[in-house]
């Protein structure tokens, strides 16, 4: 990924400026949004000869906040930005704003973007595509046409056109989530996955799904979690897969197929602030704010050393902004385990099959409640890969890391974790107190 040229705007990122600055990367159009002084503004990126983007700024879209959500409906020549700041104290109508990138106008000239509601088009905070009808959620009805509407309703417009009247045909239309409840549930995000579109809201997660017919339209939503997101940042995805982390920090898995509660709340509480971006291509999330990163890939979850506000992959592989750590030692941590019994047992021996060219170290983390880990003392693994913890508890993490402060490789081939269990009153059948987790 090229250097970016600008006259204005912060385009490196560091804590201060986190989660900025960002690059979309859409079907037509680059776009940068970064703070430019007590701005949060938007910019349109062209790429040059020599290999950068050169950054025309052309809106400030919003006041600077680190608790602003973006979304985006991409219809190539024309798009839809939707902006919502959560740290905007005033009202609905003050928070929430709608710009539009019409076809056919340079960047630098007027009437490129357009800030406001269109005559077809109620102001709204959320928004997506889906096969090319255009879905918004989350709405202020500031016009007669849309009496009824608020911020627990959505709406979809004409096929095959930007206008969400309902009143000269029939394929526009809207619903609402709770039903006279209008105040208690508010739309925050909307996201196709497979042949439906799923709805994120302070109350939970609710699935919805075009109807065909004389009279097209889409059904009554279900409810499919009830858990709500944390808050509008903590949701990414794409038409196969959705991620999101609810209020309790523990993230959750959506496909067309099933919802997954993952867990890893106790990695992911201290995170706020938060950057989620999904890497389709090689199946990997990344959760990071402007301290840590860490990096879902399969049923692993590890950490990173680069936090990141953006990443986008081409064909010399995968480029984007980011926090460069300090610290690029290697880390493993093993998620909570209570080895199948609730009662106390405890950690003898860690066992590694390894190959590394730093001092590598392991250790648990122990508790015997729900409240927060303690941590044994830190031991260098032996040269015949064995290291003795000798802690009593009742949930474990089994962490191994390298040597902090030092780059090195880590490669693990086996863990094994000798247990030995002292409490019967959890075991059923033949006790066995001696026992091997690998």
């Amino acid at each position: 990924m090229g250097a970016i040229i600008s006259t204005s705007g912060d385009w490196a990122v560091t804590p201060t400026t986190w989660p900025w600055p960002r690059i979309e990367f859409l079907s037509h159009y680059n776009i940068g949004i970064t703070t430019n002084g007590d701005k949060l503004s938007l910019y349109e990126l062209e790429l040059n000869d020599s290999g950068s983007y050169v950054a025309t700024h052309v809106a400030d879209i919003a006041d600077a906040s680190d608790q602003v959500d973006i979304s985006i409906s991409d219809f190539g020549k024309f798009f839809m930005l939707a902006v919502r700041n959560d740290t905007d104290a005033n009202s609905f109508y003050s928070k929430v704003h709608n710009w539009y990138r019409h076809p056919g106008v340079d960047a630098s000239e007027e009437g490129a973007y357009t800030e406001g509601t269109l005559l077809r088009v109620p102001r709204h905070q959320t928004c997506c595509n889906y096969r090319g009808q255009a879905l918004i959620g989350g709405i202020y009805a500031e016009h007669p046409d849309w009496t009824g509407l608020g911020k627990h309703s959505f709406a979809w417009s004409l096929i095959g056109g930007l206008d969400f009247r309902i009143v000269d045909n029939t394929t526009a239309g809207h619903g609402n989530l709770f039903e006279g409840m209008a105040g208690d549930c508010e739309i925050w995000k909307m996201m196709p996955l497979g042949s439906s579109v799923v709805i994120y809201t302070n109350r939970g997660v609710y699935q919805t799904a075009f109807v065909a017919g004389a009279h097209p339209g889409w059904a009554n939503p279900v409810k499919l979690a009830t858990k709500a997101p944390k808050f509008g940042q903590c949701i990414v995805g794409d038409e196969k897969v959705h991620y999101f982390i609810d209020e309790n920090n523990n993230l959750w898995k959506i496909t067309s197929e099933s919802v997954q509660k993952l867990g890893y709340g106790n990695h992911l509480n201290a995170l706020w602030s938060t950057r989620m971006i999904l890497d389709s291509h090689e199946h990997r999330l990344y959760i990071s704010n402007s301290d840590s990163c860490h990096v879902l890939h399969g049923d692993f979850l590890f950490q990173s050393g680069q936090y990141y506000t953006s990443l986008e992959r081409f064909q010399e592989g995968l480029g984007g902004l980011f926090i460069d750590s300090a610290n690029k030692h290697s880390k493993l941590v093993v998620h909570t385990q209570d080895f199948r019994s609730r009662g106390f047992k405890t950690v003898n021996m860690l066992e590694l099959g390894y190959v590394s060219d730093q001092k590598v170290y392991g250790y648990v983390r122990w508790r015997n409640d729900s409240g927060a880990f303690l941590e044994s003392e830190k031991k260098e693994i032996t040269s015949n890969g064995i290291v003795v913890p000798m802690v009593s508890a009742v949930d474990f993490q089994i962490v191994i890391e390298t040597e902090e402060g030092v780059e090195g490789n880590l490669s693990i081939d086996y863990l094994i974790v000798k247990i030995k269990y002292s409490d019967k009153r959890f075991r059923r059948g033949s006790y066995v107190p001696d026992q091997t987790a690998t």
